[in-house]
């Protein structure tokens, strides 16, 4: 559950080269279920990593992620 007093969710994905920010503004009420998705082509090698930060901005500073119910996925472009 996210909170609804929120301003709004910072994602930042964290990669050896560079950072990509995504936003997300929040407008309903306390919501069970948010998927917060984008679409990033970043320049890595293959020893580079890349790590998800999750940020909440404004609001009481709660939130509930679920081990199993959170996703990413990437894949190596030749």
């Amino acid at each position: 559950e996210l909170d609804n007093a929120a301003t709004y969710f910072k994602v930042e994905l964290v990669t050896s080269n560079r950072n990509i920010t995504v936003f997300e503004n929040i407008e309903d009420s306390d919501i069970v279920v948010r998927t917060i998705g984008t679409a990033v082509l970043a320049d890595m090698d293959a020893s580079d990593t890349v790590s998800l930060v999750l940020y909440q901005v404004g609001g009481n500073n709660q939130m509930d992620i679920k081990s199993g119910d959170s996703y990413f996925s990437g894949y190596l472009v030749c």
